[in-house]
């Protein structure tokens, strides 16, 4: 049986007089194995001790670091040859650089800070030191070394800092104005990291801050004369934004009696324009149109409220868009001042046209430009005018009905029907009127037809019948056939038919019962070649009055 080893514990020694093979001859390898491996290190083989180790030649780390020594004892040797190493030469450190120059570090007992002195510093508490890890020189005016001194000198030149043993040529200075007099101001330095700005800054490094460590101080801007404020680099759009998630507010004399633009952050935030008191907001030059537009291909919209209960404008992108007038409920667009007349017309010489639906199913009115122009009212397929008022002053109106199923009171001067003429039953047509019923001439004073002739009268009642001119007369013409002339008399009248002049009866007709006669009220006298023919049997006098024949 194998047994392990004390300082190597993968060695594997075979047991004498008991470990046969093959195994005596496995633990054979396995401990010649582990000597060829073994480096010293835990378990693996005893620890060197310095007593052991005779260097003799460079030892090299490979990039590592020799840690927790106590100290480096140098050697004594001319000068080094290999750069970025230390040695001692002479008695005295030296440091040689990536340039193969030898620094001397230290002179005697001091350390080498090469040719001149700073005065009056013997006697006082002042001090200079290096801090080689902040590579920084410090000059304190304490005996502590804590109190940093002030420094005055002319012009300072500002090497851009670097640790490359290469030699530094960029730089700034840093001088006081030739306008200097005396004690002329002081330059304070903001305890904050940022960068000082200049007159002509072009700074590429990250954002430049500027802000006021008071409660709202203000950051003034103050061109000079009619100087602007400029923003941008002059290749590129100039930006103004507000520092973190607040809104950006535009006002003149710090916000007092002023009109002001708010930029509103928020996600589809509001930019207001609100004009101080009774202020507007104005576009344009004064000299030129005033332009209003949307930022690229979209529609622009105008309302109230931020669209709350507002009525809106809507101008549509697009080639022919159109432009909506939307009022907010009940609401109505409103043309005119008020105290004028509000007016709706084309842009330049063409026709005006008013529809519904963008012209869809609709009528429309059309404004045709041109003098003596026509107004086009014009309903959509079998749609009407309908007009509940209207006061017609000049013109016509052609082929259509007016009033067919609702009408009302009509004026006119002149009413020419080229058919029909219809009052209610009575139609009159082409010197034709006919009635339903009766038809009733009615007049306060007289009907007159103008010499013209009544025809075709079946019955005309009437109270009485007189001459129209004395010069033509009064002829009643019995123009019947035979038996048809006649004037029929009321029966049983004591005075059915009276001719008088004056209220003197001159022949009287009376139809009583049984009493009928003809009463001759003056003189009954013929002619001389005419007679009266009798065929009763007698002629009597009532009076007993004589008969006087050819008298």
């Amino acid at each position: 049986m194998a047994t392990a080893g004390t300082n190597i514990t993968s060695l594997a020694k075979p047991a004498v007089g008991v470990t046969v093979g093959p195994t005596w001859a496995t633990d054979l390898n396995t401990s010649i194995d582990a000597v060829d491996d073994h480096d010293h290190s835990t378990n693996k083989g005893i620890r060197i001790t310095p007593a052991a180790i005779n260097v003799n030649a460079d030892v090299e780390f490979n990039d590592n670091s020799a840690t927790e020594l106590k100290n480096l004892i140098f050697s004594t040797v001319t000068a080094a040859t290999t750069s970025y190493s230390v040695y001692q030469s002479g008695g005295n450190l030296y440091w040689r650089n990536g340039a193969g120059t030898a620094v001397q570090i230290t002179t005697g007992s001091t350390v080498n800070a090469g040719a001149g002195s700073i005065d009056g510093m013997t006697g006082t508490d002042a001090g200079a030191t290096f801090v080689d890890g902040a590579k920084s020189y410090n000059f304190f005016c304490d005996s502590g070394n804590t109190d940093f001194g002030k420094m005055a000198h002319a012009d300072l030149l500002l090497y851009k800092f670097s640790d490359d043993n290469v030699a530094d040529t960029d730089y700034i200075t840093v001088a006081a104005s030739t306008l200097a007099s005396g004690s002329s101001g002081t330059v304070t330095v903001p305890a904050e990291t940022g960068t000082i700005l200049t007159t002509n800054t072009s700074y590429a490094g990250a954002v430049i801050n500027v802000a006021t460590s008071a409660s709202n101080y203000a950051i003034n801007l103050k061109p000079h004369g009619t100087g602007y404020v400029v923003v941008g680099n002059g290749g590129a759009t100039g930006k103004l934004t507000s520092n973190g998630a607040f809104d950006l507010i535009l006002a003149t004399n710090s916000g007092t009696n002023s009109s002001t633009i708010s930029i509103t952050d928020a996600a589809n935030g509001d930019i207001s324009f609100i004009p101080n008191g009774t202020g507007k907001i104005l576009v344009g030059s004064g000299s030129a149109a005033g332009v209003v537009t949307s930022s690229g291909a979209h529609d622009i919209t105008v309302s109230t409220n931020s669209g709350t209960n507002s009525s809106y404008i809507t101008i549509t992108d697009a080639a022919n868009g159109n432009i909506n007038l939307v009022n907010n409920g009940t609401g109505e667009v409103v043309i005119g001042s008020g105290a004028a007349a509000g007016k709706i017309t084309s842009s330049g010489t063409h026709d005006l046209v008013l529809d519904t639906n963008a012209g869809t199913n609709s009528g429309s009115i059309t404004i045709t430009d041109a003098a003596n122009g026509d107004i086009d009212i014009t309903p959509n397929g079998s749609g009407e005018v309908n007009l509940s008022k209207v006061d017609i002053d000049a013109g016509a109106i052609d082929g259509t009905a007016i009033g067919a199923s609702s009408h009302t009171t009509g004026k006119f001067t002149t009413c020419d029907a080229t058919t029909d003429f219809t009052i209610g039953g009575t139609v009159i047509t082409d010197n034709t009127i006919t009635d339903d019923g009766t038809l009733v001439i009615a007049s306060t004073t007289a009907t007159s037809f103008s010499d013209g002739n009544i025809t075709h009268v079946g019955d005309l009642n009437c109270d009485s019948i007189s001459v129209d001119d004395a010069a033509v007369g009064l002829d009643l013409v019995f123009g019947g056939a035979t038996t048809l002339n006649k004037l029929s008399l009321t029966d049983n009248l004591a005075d059915a038919l009276n001719i008088n002049q004056g209220g003197t009866s001159y022949l009287q007709f009376v139809t009583t019962d049984s009493g009928e006669k003809i009463v001759a009220g003056k003189d009954l006298e013929t002619l001389t070649t005419t007679k009266i023919k009798m065929k009763g049997s007698f002629m009597q006098s009532s009076t007993h009055q004589s008969w006087v024949l050819g008298g």
